[in-house]
């Protein structure tokens, strides 16, 4: 009997202390149109112990198919300096013949901070990304996904 006591306040705490720590993914969605375009986000939030850790935002942007090569080739090139950086991973795509899609996952947890500021110099706001990086979740939602409906 008393090995059963044991072995169950063992499972116990084993299944309290695991679900503390878990991740949690929150799934938001926006769209808007103007000019008759329309651009539809979907925000991944992925968060442990109530800590943002991770962002992957993927937008897909109806436009003028005169300005999708244009649009992709200047978004390349922000992706190629963003993708240097550890934690950082941006693509650019052709979805239509009238829409490019473009992801940008941020993974905070492997983030270099350094690196940053050497790519964006005066441009870099530290701020900013020290609020980002230990953000909690209610206060991201609060302050970044306004507009966008979650689960």
């Amino acid at each position: 009997m008393k090995k059963i006591v044991i072995v169950s306040v063992l499972i116990l705490v084993l299944l309290i202390t695991g679900c503390e720590g878990k991740t949690k993914t929150l799934t938001c969605t926006k769209e808007s149109v103007e000019d008759n375009l329309k651009t539809s986000e979907e925000m991944l939030v992925s968060y442990k112990n109530n800590k943002v850790f991770k962002i992957t935002q993927t937008t897909i942007e109806e436009m003028d198919p005169d300005l999708i090569d244009t649009t992709i080739s200047f978004g390349e090139n922000f992706a190629s300096t963003l993708n240097q950086v550890d934690g950082f991973e941006v693509n650019y795509s052709k979805e239509s013949n009238n829409s490019v899609k473009y992801q940008i996952t941020m993974d905070y947890s492997k983030m270099d901070m350094n690196k940053l500021k050497e790519l964006f110099g005066d441009d870099w706001n530290e701020e900013d990304y020290i609020k980002a990086k230990d953000q909690d979740i209610e206060e991201f939602k609060k302050e970044r996904l306004e507009g966008y409906s979650c689960k």
